[in-house]
């Protein structure tokens, strides 16, 4: 059985994502709040997971913690010249004449950096800083403003 290049990026996660990263966090992050607030009315299933869903749930905060961390501590200049030194190393990827497997890989692994960093842009033109993520849960405009919408 042979492995699929595709197959080989999809298990290692590094197909590109619909959402922006800062839009999965507070949506999962706001979903598990909420479900956690009201546990009674939840599934038998979800009861069982509760350890879990509370882990999960301390994770996307790090995450949270993480991604405002990038944003409040460098600046527009340094995250444009990080995007160039990205593309720059994408560009000499893509012109290798007989890529290998590796290649791939580390193609779709600048790819994924190009796009942090391109969300980070984004959040840094939108806002001058980023707060814990509670702040944006306790207020939509906030939300819509991080978010663009």
């Amino acid at each position: 059985m042979s492995l699929n290049l595709n197959d080989l990026l999809s298990v290692l996660n590094l197909k590109e994502k619909n959402h922006s990263q800062i839009e999965t966090i507070l949506f999962e992050y706001g979903t598990l709040t909420q479900k956690l607030q009201n546990v009674e009315a939840q599934s038998f299933y979800f009861m069982n997971g509760l350890e879990n869903h509370k882990l999960r749930r301390l994770e996307l905060k790090k995450e949270w913690e993480i991604i405002a961390s990038d944003i409040n501590t460098v600046s527009i200049g340094e995250l444009i010249f990080s995007l160039n030194d990205m593309n720059n190393q994408l560009a000499i990827l893509n012109a290798k004449k007989k890529p290998r497997t590796v290649d791939f890989i580390h193609r779709a692994s600048v790819r994924s950096k190009i796009a942090y960093i391109e969300e980070l842009l984004t959040i840094k033109r939108r806002v001058k800083e980023v707060f814990e993520i509670d702040y944006y849960l306790k207020n939509d405009e906030e939300i819509k403003h991080i978010l663009g919408i």
